[in-house]
């Protein structure tokens, strides 16, 4: 059975998106930036208290363990090529908060995250489907899949639910 890349995983596609995102980023925060959209994107006073940890968790289960996973496991090139493609997503989320952020203050990672979240959210569907495929693989690095996907809907969800609204506001 010849096994095809999911879309979400092949550079095109990533370059693709990353460029994609860091333009409409770019437009939105220029266009907040003059008022010519109803976007105030100075929220860090309005938003709520961080949730206790969820950072924490985000970093370990987030970043942290696919590096681990990435290093113990160079030998799987299915393996090797999931992460790499979702490290390569999450770096540039973090190097596009790190560099927008002080320029078009706090609202800016909001965008930024829910792109990423959505995006990121797919790649991992697209890979827990081609995973599932793959007779070779071992069963826990499905159940690994699908916990990321677990923390990237509740990220995603917590966008939505808590940082949109003040955006908006």
């Amino acid at each position: 059975m010849i096994m095809v890349c999911p879309p979400t995983l092949k550079p095109k596609v990533i370059l693709g998106f990353i460029t994609s995102a860091t333009l409409l980023t770019l437009l939105v925060g220029s266009l907040a930036k003059v008022q010519w959209i109803a976007l105030d994107l100075d929220i860090a006073a309005r938003l709520p208290p961080p949730a206790p940890y969820w950072h924490m968790v985000v970093a370990l289960m987030g970043l942290l363990m696919p590096i681990l996973m990435r290093v113990w496991h160079r030998r799987q090139r299915l393996i090797c090529r999931i992460l790499d493609a979702y490290l390569i997503v999450f770096i540039a989320q973090i190097l596009s908060e790190l560099i927008l952020t002080p320029i078009f203050l706090r609202g800016i990672a909001v965008i930024i995250g829910s792109l990423y979240s959505t995006f990121r959210l797919l790649q991992l569907w697209q890979s827990q489907t081609w995973v599932t495929k793959a007779s070779h693989l071992p069963q826990w690095f499905t159940l690994f899949l699908w916990s990321l996907m677990a923390i990237w809907l509740i990220n995603l969800l917590r966008f939505i639910l808590y940082r949109w609204p003040v955006l908006l506001s």
